[in-house]
């Protein structure tokens, strides 16, 4: 043990005068008295009637003895010097992807990384300061650095599971930012899965830990659901691929409900790591919900169902203007229950446009009733490299040779859209007008962006197709599809087949005298609604259907989660993390200071020896 205020042993030197006053004797006053057998009594106590007298044991004596000790032994600030893994500043990111609500016995994974974290922040130095974040695929400040830990404890209580994708690096990226001004800060990610982002050189920076939390568990999963292209002439295909995460092999049921009738079961046997593909069909004149459902309690239920969303089939008006470009016109006019009309854009002044359910513009200069800010266009529209020379799209210079940065890969635009191999050589740069969503990124800007307004949305590629090689590649067609869907009003929120956990889409049908009620998977009230532009957006965190009232209008919005890496939620293990340098951290030597305590008892000893010394007055 030892002392950080040694000086208050002078203290000390308060004892011999408390025990000083306990030797004098207390001064006798003369009485008369008119019975002489009183006078031996007298005559005892004046043989020691002198300035002391003989100390006798006495308990409130060694109660205020003790309670001088307690109070120097406070002042003296006594310590002790552990071994810690936890330096003066730590950040704490804590992972709440959907893996995390996987259980672990009666807990789930997020439970036990909120344990983790709290034991950590009691092995920290006297004053240390911490910082948390939550992360899944976006991160939150949940509090900057603090030397509260109460504050801190009731943040971790606070946070709560998502069903969204993993990706942690924004919450890295935004932690290793900040070591630019906290030196000495260290990074603890507490998880299920290392991430291995080779450009951050993770293992290579001795301030960041990766705390691995959970085991190997049960868990199959539903990890791609889709419908064909609907169709009048006949029935349309339901795609369902389950695969077994566990570590032994499953059986089970695959369950198919239409509009919550179950319609057709089939028996599943998969082994371990092992998937299978089933295939339904869907009759041409059905419209409403179809759910694939796996009756199987295991370590992850949040996917274990898929929900999807079946309109009525109709034939779909799309106007191409555009100069000649066989490429383009062959995709759009091979899409099935299409009918396409291809005109260039000097032909454009006296046709109606409101005839069509998609207009796709090609290299085209769309006039000023289009894009204007001032005017009210509505429309479902896809531009391609054009001209907006009276619109909102401003233009500024070009930029050569970009390189796809990132796409929204859970975007319905992008299903089974893959533009890694994507080469442009040259595309423009735009300043992004307000409410406008950033769908593909390149190193100069953006390459593809979506604007939604009311009654209008609009699809902008921002480079000429032949000065790519995309026409090319097998995602093209498949973007296109995707993009017409999208722009039919299969983009709408009333009519989507499906959306993925962690997009955000908005509520179109809603009028702005409508008051909007949303309630959550699990009947929980929602209140991720943003309503600060011109239509209300709702952020979906969790998988299954959500239900918006707006008006008369009650929509279900069918929400998945479809990610086999989420679903494969076996985690990182021990020996993966004794191999990486990541996890060789310096210990630190820990200050425990216990003058509190010795104040409690200094306290309790005062209490004690007030109560006793009232209790012989009495």
């Amino acid at each position: 043990m030892n002392w950080l205020n040694p000086t208050a042993l002078y203290l000390l030197l308060l004892i011999p005068p408390v025990i000083i006053l306990y030797f004098m004797k207390l001064r006798r006053k003369k009485y008369s008295v008119t019975a002489s057998f009183l006078w031996k009594k007298v005559m005892q106590d004046a043989r020691v009637d002198s300035f002391f007298q003989k100390l006798k044991v006495n308990i409130l004596l060694i109660l205020q003895i003790l309670f001088i000790l307690f109070v120097i032994a406070a002042l003296l600030r006594p310590y002790f010097k552990s071994l810690g893994t936890l330096s003066a500043e730590t950040i704490f990111i804590i992972d709440t992807s959907a893996s995390m609500s996987a259980g672990e016995g009666n807990k789930s994974r997020l439970s036990l990384a909120k344990e983790k974290v709290r034991e950590l922040l009691n092995q920290a130095r006297w004053g240390s300061s911490f910082m948390l974040i939550s992360a899944d695929d976006r991160a939150k400040i949940l509090s900057g650095f603090t030397t509260d830990k109460s504050k801190v404890n009731k943040l971790i209580g606070d946070i709560q599971p998502t069903d969204r994708r993993t990706d942690l690096k924004p919450a890295i990226l935004l932690a290793l930012s900040l070591l630019k001004t906290h030196k000495n800060a260290e990074i603890f990610l507490v998880g299920d899965k290392m991430p291995d982002y080779g450009d951050l050189n993770l293992k290579d920076l001795p301030a960041f830990r990766f705390i691995s939390v959970g085991r190997n568990q049960q868990n199959v999963a539903i990890t791609s659901c889709d419908v064909s292209r609907l169709s009048r002439k006949g029935p349309s295909d339901l795609f369902v691929k389950v695969e077994n995460f566990s570590p032994s092999p499953v059986n089970t049921f695959l369950e198919i409900s239409f509009n919550d009738v179950l319609r057709e079961a089939r028996e599943i046997s998969l082994d371990p790591g092992i998937s299978k593909s089933f295939i339904f069909k869907v009759p041409a004149d059905f419209s409403g919900l179809i759910k694939a459902d796996i009756p199987l309690k295991d370590s992850l239920s949040s996917d274990n169902t898929a929900w999807i969303r079946v309109g009525s089939a109709g034939d779909v008006k799309i106007l191409l203007i555009s100069d000649e470009n066989p490429f383009l016109q062959k995709v759009l006019s091979l899409l099935p229950g299409v009918s396409v009309e291809m005109i260039n854009d000097s032909n454009l002044k006296d046709l109606k446009l409101n005839k069509y359910d998609v207009i796709v513009w090609n290299s085209s200069k769309v006039p000023s009733s289009i894009s204007s800010k001032k005017s009210s266009s509505k429309g479902n529209h896809l531009f391609i490299n054009c001209d907006f020379k009276a619109g909102d799209i401003e233009t500024s210079d070009v930029f050569d040779y970009p390189s796809v940065m990132s796409w929204e890969s859970t975007h319905p635009l992008f299903r089974f859209v893959n533009l890694e191999n994507l080469a442009i050589s040259q595309s423009t740069q735009v300043k992004l007008p307000p409410g406008a969503r950033m769908l593909v990124e390149g190193d100069g800007g953006p390459l593809i962006f979506l604007v939604e307004k009311k009654n209008f949305r609009g699809i902008y590629i921002l480079f000429n197709l032949f000065k790519s090689d995309w026409q090319l590649l097998p995602s093209f067609p498949i973007f296109m599809a995707n993009a017409v869907d999208f722009l039919n009003q299969q983009g709408s929120i009333t009519s989507a087949n499906h959306y993925k956990t962690g997009e955000t889409v908005s509520l179109d049908f809603v009028k702005p005298e409508d008051k909007i009620s949303i309630v959550n998977p699990g009947n929980i009230k929602s209140d991720n609604l943003n309503q600060t532009g011109k239509l209300p957006r709702l952020s979906l965190h969790w998988a299954g259907l959500y239900s918006v009232k707006a008006g008369k209008r009650n929509i279900k919005i069918p929400v998945n989660l479809l990610n086999r890496k989420e679903s494969d939620i076996k985690p990182d293990s021990s020996t993966k993390l004794k191999e990486s340098e990541s996890n060789k951290g310096t210990t630190f030597s820990l200050i425990r200071e216990i003058w509190w305590e010795l104040a409690l008892a200094a306290l309790l000893l005062l209490v004690l020896e007030w109560y006793i010394f009232q209790k012989r007055r009495v």
